[in-house]
């Protein structure tokens, strides 16, 4: 499965990432799942549709999945970065606080968000007005 034939049938997108998911373990095969995506990306971002709901808990906010906080997320069920994903979860609990700085596109904020819950307290910042506008 080509990048074109995901990007003229986005429905195939879903079972592409269970795929590359199971692949991810397998040298070869991982490469020409990650070179597959990172072609349809390019593709996506050039005609600025690369807006895709992205499930992280039981939420599923709009990312721009050619960012490389998501990618691996969203076309290949991957964290980004499992260790500060583990972190945040492992450390956090409800009724926390959470400071972000340099929060980029928000995935750490709304993991973070996820575990205090309600009564918890999340603050993000994006210094870099290019990536806050996003």
């Amino acid at each position: 499965m080509g990048a074109w034939t995901l990007y003229h049938v986005p429905a195939l997108e879903a079972p592409y990432a269970y795929a590359a998911h199971a692949a991810r373990r397998l040298p070869g095969i991982h490469t020409l799942f990650r070179e597959t995506t990172d072609r349809l990306v390019n593709r996506l971002s050039r005609e600025r549709a690369a807006e895709r709901r992205v499930r992280i808990g039981p939420v599923e906010p709009l990312f721009d999945v050619s960012s490389f906080t998501v990618k691996g997320r969203y076309f290949a069920h991957v964290p980004y970065e499992p260790g500060a994903t583990g972190l945040v979860l492992d450390a956090l609990a409800p009724g926390d606080v959470f400071v972000d700085i340099g929060a980029n596109n928000g995935y750490f904020t709304i993991l973070a968000a996820l575990r205090v819950g309600c009564g918890g307290r999340v603050f993000a910042f994006e210094p870099d007005p290019a990536v806050r506008r996003r």
